[in-house]
């Protein structure tokens, strides 16, 4: 039994989040820790072959980033103050030095793009 997972999956790295559906993509990880794929070998698209515990660690992250979003677009905070929330994110990984800069860029700017997407919608997107 394998499960192919594709980018669903990316262990060991902060995820990519500027086009993400955070609910949707934690449901899509779901079933993967479910009883009926314990047996399964699980082949992500960037890392071959990952772990059941990757998944939950991964839904965990994807939990906690969805949460404190959901916070700052309670207080209605502006979009910069997602960076805020970018040094708590990165302690979630062991980051080799050589590409810490680009998970803090990564996270930075997929943060920034999610919350305007999903807590700031433009007036055109409003209408349409």
């Amino acid at each position: 039994h394998i499960a192919f997972v594709g980018d669903a999956l990316a262990p060991d790295q902060p995820p990519f989040l500027a086009d993400a559906d955070l609910p949707g993509w934690i449901e899509s990880l779901r079933p993967l820790i479910q009883a009926e794929y314990q047996n399964f070998l699980l082949v992500s698209g960037r890392s071959g072959l990952v772990a059941h515990q990757q998944v939950r660690q991964q839904i965990q992250q994807l939990e906690k980033i969805h949460q404190q979003l959901e916070n700052l677009a309670a207080q209605k905070a502006p979009v910069n103050e997602t960076r805020q929330i970018v040094p708590g994110l990165l302690t979630d990984f062991e980051i080799p030095a050589e590409r810490e800069v680009l998970f803090r860029q990564r996270l930075i700017y997929g943060l920034s793009q999610y919350y305007i997407r999903h807590y700031q919608p433009s007036q055109d997107e409003i209408l349409d």
